[in-house]
């Protein structure tokens, strides 16, 4: 079998030698450029292994280009959210839902899950179809919205929400909403009830952020009374008597 003589530069040369090992340097040169012999059938098979590798490798690219061009929207979206760690929690909704909508998925929240024609109705062949197409994408939209949802929660308080499977996207907003009213509410009236005056941040001010916090209440649907409002606030301002008093005057 001829031997292939290949020089540094990859110029090939067939050199008919067959007891030559597969590669050697040759004493020789050709204008200063040492020659080396190598096996034809290596040759071919590396060479062979190296277009495979390429192959291999535009495969890779393409499929990432794919994949990330399917995630870009979501993921460009998800890079200017703040993941929600029970706080500020309207700023954080408010976000979700614009993610939501600019991806055409915020219909789930409002709307249930299709629901298949009775029997007995006139075209029940196409309406069937028709339910089908809707189900399947509505299935889709929301399982990929829950997981937007679930995606911009802090991992320190994801474990307090239910994550049942057939949770539906709307279900989850609600149960994260709903927890964060019940922790706001006992927070903001727990605020409500033991703030103090402290003597220097000025009265006027000092009344207008138990009036905010009041406010805040209010939003979640509790009612406070005037007469409990003005009680607490009495109740504030006795742990600095003469500074508040002398504020007033």
């Amino acid at each position: 079998m001829p031997t292939a003589l290949i020089n540094m530069r990859g110029n090939p040369w067939v050199y008919s030698n067959p007891n030559l090992p597969i590669t050697k340097v040759l004493e020789g040169s050709e204008a200063g450029v040492p020659l080396i012999y190598v096996n034809p059938l290596l040759f071919f098979y590396l060479c062979c292994v190296y277009t495979e590798f390429v192959i291999v490798y535009l495969i890779c690219i393409h499929c990432r280009s794919v994949l990330m061009a399917n995630l870009s929207p979501a993921e460009s979206h998800m890079k200017n959210i703040k993941p929600f760690n029970g706080i500020d929690f309207p700023l954080w909704k408010e976000k979700v839902k614009d993610i939501l909508k600019s991806l055409e998925l915020d219909y789930v929240l409002h709307k249930d899950k299709p629901f298949p024609p009775s029997s007995d109705i006139e075209e029940y062949d196409e309406k069937m179809h028709e339910y089908q197409f809707k189900l399947e994408k509505w299935e889709k939209d929301n399982k990929f919205a829950k997981r937007i949802i679930k995606r911009s929660i802090s991992e320190g308080i994801k474990g307090e929400f239910d994550d049942n499977e057939d949770t539906t996207a709307s279900e989850l907003f609600f149960f994260i909403e709903l927890e964060h009213k019940r922790v706001s509410t006992r927070f903001l009236f727990t605020r409500l009830t033991t703030l103090r005056y402290d003597g220097y941040s000025g009265i006027v001010k000092h009344i207008r952020s138990m009036y905010d916090i009041a406010y805040e209440l209010r939003s979640f649907g509790i009612e406070l009374s005037d007469s409990f409002l003005e009680h607490c606030v009495e109740t504030s301002l006795k742990s600095q008597p003469e500074k508040w008093r002398s504020g007033l005057s």
